[in-house]
Protein backbone atom coordinates (compact mmCIF):
# COMPACT_ATOMS: atom_id res chain seq x y z
CA UNK A 1 0.00 0.00 0.00
CA UNK A 2 3.06 2.71 1.06
CA UNK A 3 4.29 1.76 -2.31
CA UNK A 4 1.13 2.54 -4.61
CA UNK A 5 0.41 5.77 -2.23
CA UNK A 6 3.79 7.12 -3.14
CA UNK A 7 4.01 6.46 -7.22
CA UNK A 8 0.54 7.90 -7.04
CA UNK A 9 1.50 11.14 -6.42
CA UNK A 10 -2.13 11.70 -5.38
CA UNK A 11 -4.41 10.32 -2.88
CA UNK A 12 -5.10 6.74 -3.05
CA UNK A 13 -8.77 5.01 -3.18
CA UNK A 14 -9.39 1.40 -1.93
CA UNK A 15 -11.86 -0.42 -0.51
CA UNK A 16 -11.55 -1.71 3.26
CA UNK A 17 -12.24 -5.49 2.82
CA UNK A 18 -12.83 -4.53 6.98
CA UNK A 19 -15.79 -2.58 6.41
CA UNK A 20 -16.48 -2.94 2.40
CA UNK A 21 -16.66 0.99 2.51
CA UNK A 22 -13.81 3.55 0.57
CA UNK A 23 -11.05 4.91 1.80
CA UNK A 24 -8.84 7.90 0.66
CA UNK A 25 -5.58 7.17 1.88
CA UNK A 26 -2.48 10.39 1.27
CA UNK A 27 0.77 10.40 2.01
CA UNK A 28 2.66 13.24 3.90
CA UNK A 29 6.18 13.67 2.45
CA UNK A 30 9.25 15.66 4.08
CA UNK A 31 11.91 16.26 1.40
CA UNK A 32 10.74 13.65 -0.61
CA UNK A 33 10.50 11.21 2.60
CA UNK A 34 7.92 9.76 2.99
CA UNK A 35 6.78 10.41 7.12
CA UNK A 36 2.81 9.75 7.51
CA UNK A 37 -0.16 8.73 6.58
CA UNK A 38 -3.90 10.66 5.89
CA UNK A 39 -6.68 8.32 5.47
CA UNK A 40 -10.46 9.54 4.90
CA UNK A 41 -13.59 6.53 5.47
CA UNK A 42 -16.37 6.85 2.87
CA UNK A 43 -19.81 7.08 4.58
CA UNK A 44 -22.80 7.78 3.68
CA UNK A 45 -21.88 9.27 0.46
CA UNK A 46 -19.25 8.68 -2.44
CA UNK A 47 -16.15 10.44 -2.57
CA UNK A 48 -16.07 13.50 -5.54
CA UNK A 49 -13.49 14.64 -6.69
CA UNK A 50 -12.62 17.82 -4.56
CA UNK A 51 -12.17 15.41 -1.67
CA UNK A 52 -8.88 13.99 -3.35
CA UNK A 53 -7.73 17.68 -3.33
CA UNK A 54 -8.68 18.37 -0.14
CA UNK A 55 -6.96 15.31 1.32
CA UNK A 56 -3.92 16.30 -1.01
CA UNK A 57 -4.36 19.86 0.13
CA UNK A 58 -4.50 19.08 4.10
CA UNK A 59 -1.10 16.54 3.43
CA UNK A 60 0.89 18.93 1.93
CA UNK A 61 -0.65 21.60 5.07
CA UNK A 62 0.91 18.87 8.14
CA UNK A 63 3.67 18.54 6.49
CA UNK A 64 4.59 21.85 6.43
CA UNK A 65 3.34 22.30 10.60
CA UNK A 66 5.25 19.60 11.25
CA UNK A 67 8.24 20.99 10.18
CA UNK A 68 7.50 23.88 12.62
CA UNK A 69 7.75 21.25 15.66
CA UNK A 70 11.20 21.75 17.71
CA UNK A 71 11.46 17.87 17.49
CA UNK A 72 11.83 18.48 13.62
CA UNK A 73 14.10 21.21 14.10
CA UNK A 74 16.71 19.58 16.69
CA UNK A 75 16.89 16.31 14.46
CA UNK A 76 20.02 17.76 12.03
CA UNK A 77 20.45 14.87 9.53
CA UNK A 78 16.19 15.03 8.92
CA UNK A 79 16.49 15.26 4.66
CA UNK A 80 19.77 15.04 4.75
CA UNK A 81 19.91 11.23 3.25
CA UNK A 82 19.39 11.02 -0.75
CA UNK A 83 17.07 8.74 -1.88
CA UNK A 84 19.19 6.88 -4.61
CA UNK A 85 15.67 5.31 -6.20
CA UNK A 86 13.79 9.03 -6.19
CA UNK A 87 13.87 9.19 -9.99
CA UNK A 88 12.25 5.39 -10.34
CA UNK A 89 9.72 5.62 -7.78
CA UNK A 90 8.50 8.75 -9.05
CA UNK A 91 8.51 7.49 -12.36
CA UNK A 92 10.81 9.89 -13.59
CA UNK A 93 12.15 9.93 -17.31
CA UNK A 94 15.94 9.77 -17.81
CA UNK A 95 17.31 12.57 -17.24
CA UNK A 96 19.21 12.61 -21.32
CA UNK A 97 15.70 11.68 -22.70
CA UNK A 98 14.00 14.63 -21.03
CA UNK A 99 16.82 16.95 -22.50
CA UNK A 100 15.37 16.29 -26.14
CA UNK A 101 12.02 17.84 -26.28
CA UNK A 102 13.72 21.19 -24.82
CA UNK A 103 16.80 20.77 -27.68
CA UNK A 104 13.96 20.22 -30.10
CA UNK A 105 12.37 23.47 -29.22
CA UNK A 106 15.47 25.43 -29.35
CA UNK A 107 16.78 24.16 -32.55
CA UNK A 108 13.07 24.91 -34.32
CA UNK A 109 12.60 28.29 -32.95
CA UNK A 110 15.97 29.31 -33.22
CA UNK A 111 19.16 27.34 -35.08
CA UNK A 112 16.57 26.39 -37.85
CA UNK A 113 15.80 30.00 -38.76
CA UNK A 114 19.06 31.17 -38.19
CA UNK A 115 20.56 28.75 -40.71
CA UNK A 116 17.86 28.69 -43.32
CA UNK A 117 16.37 31.87 -43.04
CA UNK A 118 13.39 30.73 -42.68
CA UNK A 119 11.53 31.70 -39.15
CA UNK A 120 9.35 28.89 -37.06
CA UNK A 121 6.11 30.35 -35.29
CA UNK A 122 7.00 29.78 -31.47
CA UNK A 123 3.55 27.59 -31.42
CA UNK A 124 4.68 25.34 -33.84
CA UNK A 125 7.96 25.21 -32.01
CA UNK A 126 6.52 24.43 -28.75
CA UNK A 127 3.96 21.68 -30.19
CA UNK A 128 6.93 19.92 -31.44
CA UNK A 129 8.51 19.88 -28.40
CA UNK A 130 4.92 18.38 -26.49
CA UNK A 131 5.25 15.93 -29.11
CA UNK A 132 8.28 14.37 -28.79
CA UNK A 133 7.66 14.45 -25.05
CA UNK A 134 4.84 12.41 -25.48
CA UNK A 135 6.54 9.91 -27.63
CA UNK A 136 9.84 9.84 -25.76
CA UNK A 137 8.19 9.75 -21.88
CA UNK A 138 4.30 8.59 -22.37
CA UNK A 139 5.19 5.93 -20.32
CA UNK A 140 6.11 8.17 -17.35
CA UNK A 141 2.75 9.63 -17.27
CA UNK A 142 0.51 8.21 -14.58
CA UNK A 143 -1.39 5.33 -15.62
CA UNK A 144 -3.61 5.44 -12.68
CA UNK A 145 -6.04 7.80 -11.81
CA UNK A 146 -7.47 8.97 -8.00
CA UNK A 147 -9.70 5.47 -7.72
CA UNK A 148 -6.92 3.55 -8.69
CA UNK A 149 -8.37 2.93 -11.83
CA UNK A 150 -6.08 2.20 -14.85
CA UNK A 151 -5.52 5.12 -17.47
CA UNK A 152 -5.00 4.41 -21.26
CA UNK A 153 -2.41 7.08 -22.95
CA UNK A 154 -5.70 8.70 -23.94
CA UNK A 155 -6.83 8.76 -20.14
CA UNK A 156 -3.22 9.46 -18.55
CA UNK A 157 -3.03 12.71 -21.43
CA UNK A 158 -6.24 14.22 -20.13
CA UNK A 159 -5.73 13.14 -16.39
CA UNK A 160 -2.47 15.09 -16.94
CA UNK A 161 -3.62 18.33 -18.57
CA UNK A 162 -6.23 18.38 -16.08
CA UNK A 163 -4.01 18.60 -13.38
CA UNK A 164 -1.96 21.59 -15.20
CA UNK A 165 -5.19 22.92 -15.52
CA UNK A 166 -5.51 23.05 -11.76
CA UNK A 167 -2.48 24.67 -11.32
CA UNK A 168 -3.52 27.25 -13.76
CA UNK A 169 -5.05 30.43 -12.21
CA UNK A 170 -2.18 29.81 -9.22
CA UNK A 171 0.49 30.63 -12.12
CA UNK A 172 -1.33 32.93 -13.91
CA UNK A 173 -1.55 35.48 -10.31
CA UNK A 174 2.78 34.33 -9.70
CA UNK A 175 2.96 36.10 -12.63
CA UNK A 176 0.87 38.87 -13.58
CA UNK A 177 0.70 39.89 -9.58
CA UNK A 178 4.52 41.60 -9.93
CA UNK A 179 3.83 42.63 -13.40
CA UNK A 180 0.64 44.86 -11.80
CA UNK A 181 2.57 45.91 -9.14
CA UNK A 182 5.60 47.35 -10.87
CA UNK A 183 3.11 48.99 -13.46
CA UNK A 184 1.31 51.07 -10.19
CA UNK A 185 4.82 51.80 -9.17
CA UNK A 186 6.42 53.03 -12.11
CA UNK A 187 3.07 55.52 -12.53
CA UNK A 188 3.85 57.21 -9.07
CA UNK A 189 5.34 60.76 -9.04
CA UNK A 190 8.18 59.28 -6.94
CA UNK A 191 9.29 56.76 -9.42
CA UNK A 192 9.73 59.44 -11.84
CA UNK A 193 11.75 61.62 -9.61
CA UNK A 194 14.24 58.90 -9.33
CA UNK A 195 14.17 58.16 -12.86
CA UNK A 196 14.92 62.08 -13.68
CA UNK A 197 17.48 61.47 -11.00
CA UNK A 198 19.35 58.71 -12.76
CA UNK A 199 19.04 60.70 -15.82
CA UNK A 200 21.74 62.98 -15.20
CA UNK A 201 24.03 60.50 -13.66
CA UNK A 202 27.70 60.37 -15.05
CA UNK A 203 29.30 57.23 -15.64
CA UNK A 204 30.51 54.48 -18.02
CA UNK A 205 26.93 53.40 -19.55
CA UNK A 206 27.57 49.67 -18.27
CA UNK A 207 28.20 51.12 -15.08
CA UNK A 208 24.81 53.43 -15.31
CA UNK A 209 23.16 50.28 -16.47
CA UNK A 210 24.09 48.36 -13.51
CA UNK A 211 22.77 50.97 -11.41
CA UNK A 212 19.39 51.82 -13.08
CA UNK A 213 18.31 48.36 -13.09
CA UNK A 214 19.09 47.71 -9.61
CA UNK A 215 17.18 50.05 -8.53
CA UNK A 216 13.92 49.69 -10.54
CA UNK A 217 14.07 46.25 -9.84
CA UNK A 218 14.66 46.96 -6.01
CA UNK A 219 11.69 49.21 -6.18
CA UNK A 220 9.20 47.74 -8.39
CA UNK A 221 10.72 43.45 -7.38
CA UNK A 222 10.20 42.88 -11.43
CA UNK A 223 12.97 42.14 -13.47
CA UNK A 224 10.99 42.87 -16.89
CA UNK A 225 9.56 45.99 -15.37
CA UNK A 226 13.15 46.53 -14.49
CA UNK A 227 14.36 46.38 -18.02
CA UNK A 228 11.44 47.77 -19.77
CA UNK A 229 11.86 51.12 -18.22
CA UNK A 230 16.07 51.15 -17.50
CA UNK A 231 17.13 50.23 -21.17
CA UNK A 232 15.45 53.05 -22.45
CA UNK A 233 16.76 55.83 -20.26
CA UNK A 234 20.25 54.51 -20.46
CA UNK A 235 19.76 54.34 -24.12
CA UNK A 236 18.51 58.00 -23.91
CA UNK A 237 21.04 58.80 -21.31
CA UNK A 238 23.86 58.06 -23.89
CA UNK A 239 22.65 60.00 -26.36
CA UNK A 240 22.29 62.41 -24.52
CA UNK A 241 25.99 62.50 -23.11
CA UNK A 242 27.01 62.78 -27.04
CA UNK A 243 26.97 58.68 -27.79
CA UNK A 244 26.51 58.81 -31.77
CA UNK A 245 23.32 56.57 -32.63
CA UNK A 246 25.82 53.80 -34.30
CA UNK A 247 28.22 53.63 -30.84
CA UNK A 248 24.66 53.21 -29.28
CA UNK A 249 23.26 50.71 -31.22
CA UNK A 250 26.96 48.96 -31.13
CA UNK A 251 26.99 49.35 -27.64
CA UNK A 252 23.15 47.14 -27.40
CA UNK A 253 24.69 43.30 -26.92
CA UNK A 254 26.67 44.40 -24.12
CA UNK A 255 23.72 46.80 -22.43
CA UNK A 256 21.53 43.38 -22.59
CA UNK A 257 24.32 41.25 -21.27
CA UNK A 258 24.72 42.95 -18.04
CA UNK A 259 20.86 44.17 -17.52
CA UNK A 260 19.87 40.98 -17.75
CA UNK A 261 21.96 39.69 -14.99
CA UNK A 262 21.38 43.14 -13.09
CA UNK A 263 17.51 42.01 -12.98
CA UNK A 264 18.36 39.36 -10.99
CA UNK A 265 20.19 40.99 -8.14
CA UNK A 266 17.53 43.25 -6.01
CA UNK A 267 14.52 41.20 -6.75
CA UNK A 268 14.31 39.22 -3.04
CA UNK A 269 14.51 42.49 -1.11
CA UNK A 270 13.04 41.55 2.43
CA UNK A 271 9.68 43.53 1.81
CA UNK A 272 9.61 41.24 -1.28
CA UNK A 273 5.92 39.23 -1.77
CA UNK A 274 7.18 36.08 -2.28
CA UNK A 275 10.20 36.30 0.35
CA UNK A 276 7.26 37.46 3.11
CA UNK A 277 4.61 34.70 1.92
CA UNK A 278 7.62 31.83 1.73
CA UNK A 279 9.01 32.98 5.58
CA UNK A 280 4.79 32.97 6.41
CA UNK A 281 4.57 29.65 5.03
CA UNK A 282 7.76 28.60 6.28
CA UNK A 283 6.45 29.89 10.02
CA UNK A 284 9.59 31.49 10.34
CA UNK A 285 11.29 35.37 10.82
CA UNK A 286 13.62 37.52 8.66
CA UNK A 287 16.02 37.39 11.29
CA UNK A 288 15.87 33.42 11.01
CA UNK A 289 15.69 32.62 7.65
CA UNK A 290 16.11 35.75 5.54
CA UNK A 291 20.11 35.86 5.71
CA UNK A 292 20.83 32.57 3.35
CA UNK A 293 18.25 33.90 0.88
CA UNK A 294 19.15 37.02 0.53
CA UNK A 295 23.37 35.50 -0.21
CA UNK A 296 22.10 33.36 -2.92
CA UNK A 297 19.63 35.64 -4.36
CA UNK A 298 21.19 38.86 -3.63
CA UNK A 299 24.87 38.82 -3.04
CA UNK A 300 26.35 36.07 -5.38
CA UNK A 301 24.31 37.38 -8.37
CA UNK A 302 25.12 41.22 -7.39
CA UNK A 303 28.80 40.17 -7.76
CA UNK A 304 28.05 38.35 -10.80
CA UNK A 305 26.99 41.15 -12.36
CA UNK A 306 30.19 43.28 -11.37
CA UNK A 307 32.18 40.63 -13.23
CA UNK A 308 30.48 40.54 -15.42
CA UNK A 309 30.40 44.41 -15.82
CA UNK A 310 34.07 44.84 -15.33
CA UNK A 311 34.42 42.15 -17.71
CA UNK A 312 32.51 43.72 -20.70
CA UNK A 313 34.09 47.15 -19.98
CA UNK A 314 37.86 45.82 -20.18
CA UNK A 315 36.93 43.41 -23.10
CA UNK A 316 33.80 44.78 -25.20
CA UNK A 317 34.28 42.29 -27.74
CA UNK A 318 32.91 39.45 -25.49
CA UNK A 319 29.16 41.18 -26.06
Amino acid sequence: MDDKVRKNKRPLYFLNPVHNNGMLVGAIMIHNIEVGHVMIYELNKPFVDSDYELLQRLCKLISVELQKNDFYKKIKDWGSRPNMNEGEERGLPDFIVSLVPLILVFGAYTLFPAITGINVNIAIALGLGIVAALVLMGRNLPTKDGRGNTLGMGGSVVQTLNRGTEEYPGALLRVTTPAALAAVVTATTAFGMVIESLASFRAHYIVLTIVVVCIIVGMTSSPPAALMVALPVVLGVMLGQGYTTDEVLSSAPALARVSALAATTFETLPFNGLIVLTLKMTGTTHKESYKPMFIMSVGFTLLGTIVAGILLMLFPGLA
